[in-house]
């Protein structure tokens, strides 16, 4: 059993209909190693950043990317409101062509 249920079918006039209805948010070609690791970079420096300016407990991103926040940040108090103003420009964003 999949944890879609033993009822799915990819192939069903239901789900082809969602896909077209939603492609346009599909991204378009896999993302290279560089620019994985590129947003890898990103990540540790936005954590980096928020750790140094007075959230020590925000964690530094998984081996695959993103961050699992734990309870015991509070992402509501002034502290982390204002270390994320800090870093803001430390955002990982989506990679800029170059040329651009």
């Amino acid at each position: 059993m999949s944890y879609l249920g033993d009822s799915f079918d990819p192939n069903s006039p239901t789900v082809e209909a969602a896909d077209k209805a939603c492609a346009e948010y599909m991204v378009a070609e896999p993302v290279s190693p560089a620019v994985s690791a590129q947003v890898l970079r990103e990540q540790l420096e936005y954590a980096q950043c928020m750790q140094t300016h007075g959230e020590p407990g925000f964690p530094d991103p998984s081996s695959s990317g993103g961050f699992t926040i734990p309870r015991s940040v509070d992402q509501n108090s002034g502290s982390y409101r204002s270390a994320e103003e800090a870093c803001q420009s430390s955002l990982p964003g989506p990679p800029v062509p170059s040329g651009s």
